[in-house]
């Protein structure tokens, strides 16, 4: 059977697929209580200690005023977290979805994003962190590896 971890569960996104999903395949679901993709630490001890196929992240921070106002912790959930998320899903060749809104993806190109294209997640992580040199990092190709997915939802 097949093995999914659900980042971010206690949300209705997340809770919507911790409900699909746990009948068909063997699920793991953490609210933000639980694992807070916030605290890096915290993330790579708990997700170093299970085995699993597929990770769908659904956390992160989307009030934007919030976000605005409050940079550091935006890209640390926002950017830095996710990042993290990949490089485990990376070192266990498991797969990877990441799902943002449309205030992180554009919305406004037809084709796939490419790393550092107008409105990909590169980008607008700078932008939105005061143009850091470290946003446009967060999801390199040697970072997120072949079994990455970036999902717009918007």
């Amino acid at each position: 059977m097949r093995s999914i971890i659900i980042i971010g569960a206690n949300g209705r996104l997340g809770a919507a697929l911790t409900r699909e999903y746990q009948r068909p395949f063997s699920v793991k679901a953490f609210a933000r209580n639980q694992l807070d993709v916030g605290k890096l630490d915290q993330v790579r001890s708990t997700l170093s200690e299970i085995e699993f196929d597929l990770l769908i992240n659904c956390a992160a921070l989307t009030n934007v005023d919030y976000c605005e106002s409050h940079r550091d912790e935006a890209f640390l959930i926002n950017a830095q977290g996710p990042r993290l998320l990949a490089d485990i899903c990376a070192e266990k060749s498991a797969r990877l979805i990441h799902i943002s809104t449309d205030y992180v993806f554009d919305g406004k190109q037809d084709t796939l994003y490419r790393g550092g294209s107008t409105g990909s997640i590169e980008r607008l992580c700078r932008i939105e962190t005061g143009r850091r040199r470290r946003g446009a990092r967060g999801f390199s190709k040697e970072s997120r590896g072949p079994a990455f997915l970036g999902l717009r939802a918007g």
